[in-house]
Formats: structure tokens, C-alpha cells, sequence
């Protein structure tokens, strides 16, 4: 019979033997797991961490529209939202250039952003309320408000019809909320006219352009980008009459509130750039300043960057790379009044939330 001694060291090394086995069975699952949500895209839990990995920011874009988002045929991209998604590269990744522009329809652009094809929603996009309550979106602070108008050719005789001319005209726009607008206006100013709907800017343009109505009602923003690419642009003008409101903002996923946060702060960074008279051309001179406000939103002090998973120089990339709105608005939009576009401070409705 074996001794108690002997017993109890069997029981020891069995003991042991058991913790081997089961650490050996253990451990490969616990590395293999962890190996995947490293590598997966899909394992990946924030937008700012898949961005990263990936090197560069999708925005979905239209393509189309002069000034605001626009590929010529050396595939260049220019236009204020195009801009504004250089300044998400260069605020997150630290380079404008680390962009990816992915053109969407306005059927599909919202299906791209909830499916997580794109990063950013940047294609002429309103804010609205039925828009707003969607829980799968989120909007980021307005970058341009926009409003409708009517635009006119020239007559053989003469020169432009004014409003009143247009008395029994037939005029064409966009079914929805630009047509009923348009005939709010008209009742408004006792004009009474041949409206004329079609499903999209691009069919009542085409609609214009084929001599179907006498005048064009759409936002200004589409009425200026279309006159831009006309062989005679002059032949055609948009009269100073604003009605309807189109503010356009960035649009993000709402599943994901630090990517919000993001890209809300980018756009604030560059209208509160204004406010303070920092502009792409002298943004290094106040890389010194002691004023602490200043200082803290260069980064040289706080880094307050920090906080939503950007570098301490975040602004800074932003300002070297596109500049402030000011900068943008002027590189992209300069033929267009800048109206509400204005800074607060300057009778418009742009105003950057504190830096602090």
C-alpha cells in the first residue's frame, strides 16, 4: 500500500501535469482570436482606427458640381467639399493628399454611408428634419448655406428677363421641396407661371438647356456650377433672388460618436482659424503666440487634440494643407456671394464653437 507521502506527490505532479495540458489546449485559441480582430476590417471598432489602417479617408462625393465637387479630365479634384475632405486627411492622417474620392448618386448615398463604404458624406447633402431623424446618420456643422434661385438666358433682344417678365413663362425645377418653394414665391409675388418638375437637377438642366422653359429654378449652388461650364456663361444669370434654405453639412455614421466628434471639430477649426485672422498663408507666425486661446488651438499648449484621438498639430496640418474657410470658400466659390457664408462677426451665419 503506498505510503502517504507517496500519494501526495503523485497528486502533486498530476496536478501539475493537468495545468499543462489545459494551458497548452488554451493558449493557441486566445493568439489565433486575437490575430484576427488585428488583421479583420471588420473586427476593427472605430472609424478614426479602420481609417488609420487603411492610410486614407473616403468621402463620398458628387463628381459633378462645379466648385463644391468636381473631376476634370485629368482626373483632378477641386471644389469646396473636396476641400473640406482634404482637411479630414490632413487633421487625422496628417496629409491632405491621403484621400479617396468615391462619387455617389443621391439615391445611393446614404446606403453607402450606412453600409460603411465611405468614411465622410460630402455630396451637396441639406440638413433637414426628416433626414435628422434617421438614427443611422449624423450631421456635422452646416459648411454651406445654400438657397434656391432662378436663373435666365439672355434675350436675342435685349437684355435679361427679370422676375416679372416671366409672367406665363414656363420655368423649370426639381419635383419636391424646390418646386414647392418656387411656387410659394410666385404666389408671393402674385406671378403666375408654368411650372414645370422633373425627378433631378440633372433632368431640368438638361430640360433648360433644351430650350423646354424660360427659366431654371434650382439651388444656387447647382445654377453657378452649371453656368460655369457653359461655352458662353454670360449668356445666362442668376437673379438676386434668394428663397428656401439648403444648409449643406458633412454627413457621418451616428454609430460612431468619436468619428462625429472628428469631423465636427475639423469643420469648426476652420471657421474659429478665421475668426482668429489665421489664414494658410500666415498660420506659422502664430506657432509662437502666447496668447493661450491661440496656443491651445495650434497645439502648442493643452493639445487639446489629443482628447479625440488626433496629433497635438492637427490644426496646424489643416491650416498648411487648405487653409481656413475663408481660404476654401475663395479658392472654390469666389464668383458666388459668400451671403450667410459670412463669419458671424460679419453679418453671416458661421460660428465656431470654443477651443478649450
Amino acid at each position: 500500500m503506498p505510503q502517504p507521502a507517496t500519494l501526495i506527490a503523485f497528486a502533486l505532479v498530476l496536478t501539475l501535469l493537468l495545468n499543462l495540458v489545459w494551458g497548452c489546449q488554451s493558449a493557441p485559441p486566445e493568439v489565433e482570436i486575437s490575430n484576427r480582430e488585428t488583421s479583420s476590417p471588420a473586427a476593427i471598432s472605430t472609424i478614426l482606427q479602420r481609417v488609420k489602417q487603411r492610410g486614407k479617408v473616403i468621402c463620398g462625393v458628387n463628381g459633378r458640381l462645379v466648385g463644391f465637387s468636381y473631376v476634370n479630365d485629368a482626373g483632378e479634384w477641386s471644389g469646396l467639399e473636396v476641400d473640406f475632405c482634404r482637411a479630414i486627411a490632413a487633421g487625422v492622417l496628417g496629409d491632405a493628399t491621403a484621400v479617396i474620392f468615391r462619387p455617389t448618386t443621391a439615391q445611393d448615398r446614404f446606403i453607402a454611408l450606412k453600409r460603411g463604404e465611405i468614411d465622410v458624406l460630402l455630396r451637396n447633402t441639406s440638413w433637414t428634419i426628416s433626414r435628422s431623424a434617421d438614427p443611422e446618420i449624423s450631421f456635422a456643422p452646416v459648411i454651406f448655406f445654400d438657397s434656391q434661385s432662378i436663373m435666365v438666358s439672355k434675350q436675342s433682344k435685349g437684355g435679361f428677363p427679370s422676375l416679372a417678365n416671366l409672367q406665363g413663362q414656363a420655368i423649370c425645377t426639381e419635383a419636391g421641396d424646390s418646386a414647392s418653394d418656387l411656387e410659394q414665391l410666385l404666389r408671393s409675388r402674385q406671378i403666375s407661371a408654368d411650372i414645370r418638375s422633373f425627378a433631378d437637377s440633372a433632368s431640368t438642366l438638361q430640360a433648360y438647356s433644351q430650350g423646354q422653359c424660360r427659366a431654371v429654378s434650382l439651388a444656387i449652388s447647382q445654377l453657378q456650377s452649371w453656368q460655369r461650364l457653359q461655352k458662353q456663361p454670360n449668356n445666362f444669370r442668376i437673379l438676386p433672388i434668394n428663397f428656401g434654405r439648403e444648409p449643406l453639412s458633412p454627413v457621418v455614421s451616428s454609430r460612431d460618436p468619436q468619428w462625429h466628434n472628428i469631423i465636427t471639430w475639423i469643420v469648426f477649426a476652420t471657421i474659429y482659424a478665421e475668426e482668429q485672422g489665421i489664414n494658410q498663408s500666415n498660420y506659422r507666425q502664430f506657432q509662437t503666440s502666447r496668447d493661450k486661446d491661440i496656443a491651445r488651438f495650434m497645439g502648442t499648449q493643452d493639445a487639446l487634440g489629443i482628447s479625440l484621438g488626433l496629433a497635438p498639430d492637427w490644426t496646424t496640418q489643416i491650416l498648411q494643407s487648405v487653409g481656413n474657410y475663408g481660404d476654401i470658400y475663395n479658392r472654390n466659390l469666389a464668383e458666388i456671394p459668400r451671403g450667410h457664408n459670412y463669419l458671424a462677426k460679419n453679418g453671416g451665419l458661421l460660428l465656431s464653437m470654443p477651443f478649450r
